[in-house]
């Protein structure tokens, strides 16, 4: 009889320790609810960041496609420029002193020569006068002054009298040949200068296409390296409510387990008892 009381009694405080942990694990189940949300959260805003970063990424490479066989062909255009500069250093390098000294002494130059000259104040911006142009020849430095003039930023100015003087019957080379030397082989130079001039602006409109589209490449690579920041912040988070979850859900089982285990506990003794 004291063996059914006693069974009896452990029943009663079994069935009092699932009551009482009922409440806790509701709360304990609610709040893992309230994590798995939270959880499942994260992980829909990283998966839709890392989506777009791989999107991103799939238009950087998109664009580079257009973009490198443009700078193929800009590299082979302005591969064209060096021999056009060539030609015109090799005019200077027929250049002597004693040919620039008669040039000099001209009282009254040929009307060819003279436009060389004037030619020559253009292009290094001073007075245009026969006059300027001979300072100029009496420079110790003048054949290097040509050889380093700085031919890509020509001012449209100069550029259009250049072309005009490609075009003036004084001043062909051969014309210019028979009055001076000096003038044939500066002649030659500013020639090789206009043909450089002439091929370099026509390639312009592809350079800066070119450098928009690196531009707009590199625009896009730095949003691609700030959603990859984005995409690791959201990956760290996600990896923070995984682990809260689960810290939670170990609540849970925790508690379930207990219940589980004084059920058992009051099972067995109501078995005994019978």
């Amino acid at each position: 009889m004291a063996k059914v009381f006693q069974a009896k009694e452990d029943i009663r405080k079994s069935q009092d320790e699932i009551d009482r942990l009922q409440p806790l694990l509701e709360t304990a189940r609610s709040i893992a609810e309230d994590a798995e949300k939270v959880m499942k959260s994260a992980q829909e805003s990283y998966l839709t960041v890392k989506k777009s970063c791989e999107d991103q990424y799939t238009e950087i490479e998109r664009l580079k496609i257009p973009c490198e066989q443009l700078r193929k062909e800009t590299n082979q255009d302005f591969e064209q420029l060096s021999p056009l500069f060539q030609a015109a250093l090799e005019a200077l390098n027929m250049l002597r002193k004693a040919d620039i000294v008669e040039m000099k002494s001209y009282p009254a130059p040929p009307e060819g020569v003279k436009l060389v000259a004037i030619l020559l104040c253009v292009l290094f911006d001073v007075p245009e006068s026969y006059k300027e142009a001979i300072l100029l020849l009496r420079s110790d430095n003048f054949i290097q002054q040509l050889q380093f003039l700085d031919k890509d930023n020509i001012s449209d100015s100069a550029y259009r009298k250049l072309c005009k003087f490609v075009n003036d019957p004084e001043t062909q080379p051969t014309v210019v040949a028979s009055k001076s030397r000096a003038a044939e082989q500066l002649c030659l130079w500013l020639r090789g200068i206009h043909s450089y001039c002439t091929i370099y602006r026509q390639l312009q409109p592809k350079k800066q296409s070119l450098k928009e589209a690196e531009l707009k490449i590199a625009k896009a690579e730095s949003k691609l390296c700030e959603m990859k920041l984005r995409t690791s912040d959201l990956r760290d988070l996600l990896e923070k409510e995984i682990v809260n979850y689960k810290g939670k859900m170990k609540i849970v089982k925790g508690l379930e387990k207990k219940q589980q285990d004084f059920r058992y506990d009051s099972k067995t003794k109501y078995e005994d008892e019978e």
